[in-house]
């Protein structure tokens, strides 16, 4: 997996969270390769653990990931609405965050959901996100 995926992301979220790819294909190496099912990055926030609900929510934000890979695409999509149902708030460095990618309509909304899973096999949370879509997003 290219870091941070060929494209400038200085100052954005990817600055701050780092990835580790487990299943799947994402960014540069999904143009043209729709993925279907799952795909499974572990992530941790720089300097700081995920366990409170808003740390919960800013990993659970990668969801246009899976969607790019989806559609074999960069992802591009902006959340528009997430929905957070945190069941551990326990701390930890790590979380496998789970995406699988539900359905498109239009070009107005994509929907992702998965749990996230803490480093010792504990279930953190579960979440959908809906997000726009470019206009130029492959429909085929």
């Amino acid at each position: 997996m290219s870091e941070p995926f060929a494209l400038d992301l200085s100052g954005s979220f990817f600055d701050t969270l780092d990835r580790r790819l487990a299943i799947g294909v994402v960014g540069p190496d999904a143009i043209g390769n729709p993925q279907a099912g799952t795909i499974a990055m572990w992530c941790r926030i720089r300097d700081h653990v995920i366990g409170n609900p808003a740390s919960q929510a800013y990993v659970a934000d990668i969801i246009p990931l899976a969607i790019g890979a989806a559609l074999g695409a960069i992802p591009g999509a902006t959340s528009i609405d997430n929905t957070l149902r945190v069941i551990d708030p326990e701390p930890t460095d790590w979380a496998l965050r789970t995406m699988q990618f539900l359905l498109m309509a239009d070009t107005m909304a994509l929907r992702g959901d998965g749990p996230d899973w803490a480093n010792d096999c504990d279930l953190l949370s579960s979440e959908v996100t809906e997000t726009d879509a470019p206009p130029d997003y492959p429909l085929d």
